[in-house]
């Protein structure tokens, strides 16, 4: 199982990864006049080009080149499609109750992890980009990135 937490501020945030074998951290630089996120994951730069504001999405670049997507799909509750290339690989669905919210990660449907804000919970006024920790399992390390890259584009 392999834990991690988001810190945004308003021009920065910091992705925390714990694994067993080691902990990493991931720079987010997040100029407040664009909506694109630069990230440095070790020697590896990734740019993250947000858009839209009924249905959101964001393209995810690695070295300039083109990683994946993360795109809203419209319905009761809110769900993201995360594509590696042209290829889709993960779902994450909204989960809300009067008392909590939280996002949960599947991939061919399958429950691999979950996301959630950090805090206390207040229905309509909670949202991503305060914070959010959770965890994932059970995907490889090509998937994770992708993965990893999706929670930065949702949550920073």
């Amino acid at each position: 199982m392999v834990n991690f937490n988001l810190y945004s501020e308003l021009q920065k945030a910091k992705l925390k990864i714990r694994r067993k074998d080691g902990d990493e951290t991931i720079q987010i630089i997040r100029p407040f006049y664009t909506d694109v996120l630069e990230a440095d994951r070790g020697t590896t730069h990734y740019t993250i080009v947000r858009s839209g504001i009924i249905v959101r999405g964001a393209k995810i670049y690695r070295e300039r080149g083109y990683l994946g997507k993360v795109q809203e799909k419209l319905g009761f509750s809110t769900t993201f499609e995360v594509y590696h290339k042209a290829k889709k690989v993960f779902e994450i669905k909204e989960r809300e109750t009067l008392i909590k919210q939280h996002y949960e990660i599947t991939k061919n449907g399958q429950h691999i992890g979950s996301i959630k804000p950090v805090g206390v919970y207040i229905p309509i006024l909670s949202s991503f980009g305060k914070g959010i920790e959770g965890e994932y399992s059970g995907i490889t390390k090509e998937e994770e990135e992708v993965l990893l890259m999706a929670i930065l584009a949702l949550g920073a």
